[in-house]
């Protein structure tokens, strides 16, 4: 009876084993397959596109292109109406600021081209204007120098101050200037413009005179 039971015992004991050692392997497999799908998802995320956001760049810098040289403005002289914007007595040298005068078509031209005028407002405009009216065309600021100590003048004070009658003006010369710059310096700068005549071919000054617009 005890060989029995022995034999018994024997053999649970060897079938207890094997399933056990059975059930081991069955939950090594169930291991591998779940870590196997595990290394798959790893090396998809790696081939997947990265959902990290891109690098922010710098601000990007462009160079401005080199600065163009200015030519220096016409200086030359010709014929021209001209304001004279300084004196200098001790010198004789006077500075001129030349300019265009427009009137009639010449008028109505610069109203449509350069202020944006439309034409029948521009020639409305023009047709208004008074016997002294005109427009003032100055686009070079350059300054031309003019030595009035050997350059025929004309003027309309006389050296006393008098304003003359007569339109044309009268002859005049450097000491007369001066003359008149001492009793007021207005009448030499700012009460008259001029007209300056210019040989075209050599630059000469041939008249500087104080002009008289109706």
């Amino acid at each position: 009876m005890k060989a029995l039971i022995f034999i018994v015992a024997i053999t649970a004991a060897i079938v207890i084993t094997i399933t056990g050692c059975a059930s081991g392997s069955a939950v090594v497999a169930d291991e591998q397959q779940i870590k196997q799908p595990q290394i798959d998802d790893v090396a998809e995320q790696e081939g997947a596109p990265s959902l990290q956001p891109a690098a922010t760049q710098g601000p990007r810098f462009t160079l401005a292109p080199p600065i163009q040289s200015i030519e220096p403005e016409d200086s030359s002289l010709y014929s021209s109406y001209a304001h004279m914007r300084s004196f200098d007595p001790a010198t004789g040298i006077a500075q001129f600021d030349y300019f265009d005068i427009l009137i009639g078509d010449d008028a109505v031209d610069w109203l449509i081209n350069c202020e944006g005028y439309c034409s029948v407002d521009a020639q409305d405009e023009v047709n208004d204007y008074a016997d002294s009216e005109y427009i003032e065309k100055n686009t070079n600021p350059q300054l031309r120098e003019i030595d009035l100590t050997i350059v025929p003048l004309k003027l309309m004070y006389t050296p006393s101050g008098k304003l003359l009658i007569q339109p044309d003006g009268e002859p005049a010369d450097f000491a007369d200037v001066l003359e008149l710059w001492q009793v007021n310096q207005s009448y030499v700068l700012y009460t008259h413009f001029y007209y300056i005549t210019v040989d075209e071919d050599t630059e000469q000054v041939l008249l500087v005179e104080q002009v008289y617009w109706p």
